[in-house]
């Protein structure tokens, strides 16, 4: 696992940068948040009625990724369009499991649908958010020292050993739950320059 985490670091295969300038049509000036929902974290519950978008900060192949607030606290919003919603749905499982709070995971807030005023709509993960971006961009505009080098490979792999670890405790499952499509796209930077992984629209659960 850790030559897989290494060789995932040492990567060059690059992609050509995707452009995440807004859509005709997609002004998210349109969207409403639907009602009587929360998004929640440790200590509070907010409505998502509070839940504002800013910007794109991301487009993959499923979903895009807008940067919102709820409050004063930044967040990820994960957008998937209702044909993509068997995505959507998986990935919301996943996050749901039991004992998926992990420090190599993103913190799962709570999910809901966006209406838009022309009857459209977009299925809705909010996620924590990383500013430094995922590990492809970071690496292509750094370079790592032999301690960042170690520090993001062990949150990795340590991250991918707890996704793959099935675990019983207090009456509760969680299965092992394979990922699928790891990449450096789908690894996300955190401020401490450890890694997360991210996208699990295509993960498995083992049973």
């Amino acid at each position: 696992m850790v030559l897989i985490v290494i060789s995932v670091l040492l990567s060059r295969r690059w992609t050509a940068p995707t452009n995440t300038k807004n859509k005709a049509g997609q002004d998210h000036r349109l969207f409403r948040m639907s009602p009587d929902k929360s998004v929640q974290d440790v200590n509070n519950t907010y409505s998502v009625t509070h839940l504002n978008l800013d910007r794109v900060v991301g487009q993959g192949r499923y979903s895009t990724v807008w940067l919102g607030k709820v409050k004063d606290h930044q967040v990820a919003v994960k957008m998937f369009p209702i044909h993509k919603s068997n995505y959507f749905y998986n990935e919301k499982d996943i996050y749901s499991l039991p004992f998926m709070q992990h420090p190599s995971f993103l913190t799962y807030f709570g999910c809901d649908e966006i209406k838009r005023k022309d009857g459209d709509g977009r299925l809705v993960l909010v996620l924590s958010y990383c500013p430094l971006g995922n590990l492809q961009e970071y690496l292509r505009k750094h370079t790592l020292d032999l301690m960042t080098f170690t520090k993001m490979a062990l949150s990795i792999s340590t991250g991918l050993a707890y996704l793959h670890t099935e675990i019983h405790k207090q009456g509760k499952w969680k299965p092992c739950v394979t990922h699928r499509d790891i990449n450096t796209r789908n690894i996300l930077v955190k401020d401490d320059l450890s890694c997360c992984i991210a996208d699990l629209g295509l993960a498995v659960k083992i049973t």
